[in-house]
């Protein structure tokens, strides 16, 4: 009676600690699936980026085409909105004054 008493506490034992791989290795499954939609996210989202930031320079290069290079010294396109290169355009005038 003592060694099937031994062997049940044992099997008990053994069939616990598979049940403990098992949620285990689900939590990691989930985990690598979730890495992976992110994965896909950022990949899909880095073209979008791209092709963004290639239309606006393109409008940007439309806009400073439009503007001529006389306007360039007036210091924007007179909507009172500075730019950051009218600001870099207007720090340099200011240490060219003094």
């Amino acid at each position: 009676m003592r060694l099937s008493s031994y062997v049940l506490i044992e099997y008990d034992d053994r069939l616990r600690e598979v049940e403990r791989y098992k949620a285990k290795f689900k939590e990691n499954k989930q985990l690598v699936n979730d890495a992976r939609k992110a994965s896909k996210a950022l990949a899909d989202t880095i073209p979008l980026k791209d092709q963004n930031f290639e239309n606006l320079k393109r409008q940007n290069g439309d806009n400073e085409s439009e503007d001529g290079p006389g306007d360039a010294e007036k210091g924007g396109d007179g909507d009172g909105v500075k730019t950051q290169s009218d600001i870099v355009r207007g720090s340099a005038l200011d240490e060219d004054d003094s």
